[in-house]
């Protein structure tokens, strides 16, 4: 079963705040999500230039940009677009949460943490209201987020910085 993840997220003009939903749940884990971004997909990486046809690493690591997609509301949309037009500092911690290995409920997982990033791209998806498969999906945001720096931390207490200024 797949892994959900709730974002807690920080524009120039303040935080990123969502509806209370009756659709959600306003609680995992013991964490209130009530008012959190949730991330119906949630992708990041860090990859490795190696020389060719070899497993030699050969620059500098790359960080990819973290890229998410959740349900657009309507209510957050306007502080997305204001923050891509004027190029605004983003900061935010995207906590994932999954099944618990002792039954049913959800467990934290782990939280990747962004400082000084920039929300670099963003798409709003409206399916196609005359397809019968579609048509009854809601409408979706997609943000691109690059970063300067990035805390991965697991449930188990360990963690791992990674910044563009070092290797």
């Amino acid at each position: 079963m797949a892994c959900e993840v709730y974002a807690t997220l920080t524009f120039a003009d303040g935080a990123v705040e969502e509806v209370e939903d009756s659709t959600r749940t306003g609680e995992v884990a013991g964490v209130d999500t009530s008012t959190k971004v949730e991330c119906t997909s949630f992708r990041w990486g860090i990859s490795a230039p190696t020389e060719q046809g070899g497993p030699v690493q050969s620059g500098r690591h790359v960080c990819e940009p973290i890229r998410i997609s959740f349900r657009a509301t309507g209510v957050s949309t306007p502080l997305w677009l204001k923050a891509l037009d004027r190029n605004e500092p983003v900061a935010g911690t995207f906590e994932t949460f999954r099944p618990s290995r002792h039954g049913s409920a959800r467990e934290a997982c782990s939280t990747v943490e962004i400082t000084d990033g920039r929300l670099i791209g963003f798409e709003i998806d409206s399916p196609d209201t005359l397809d019968a498969e579609t048509a009854s999906k809601p409408m979706m945001c997609h943000a691109i987020l690059s970063y300067h720096t990035l805390v991965h931390g697991t449930d188990g207490g360990s963690e791992h910085v990674v910044s563009w200024g070092t290797n």
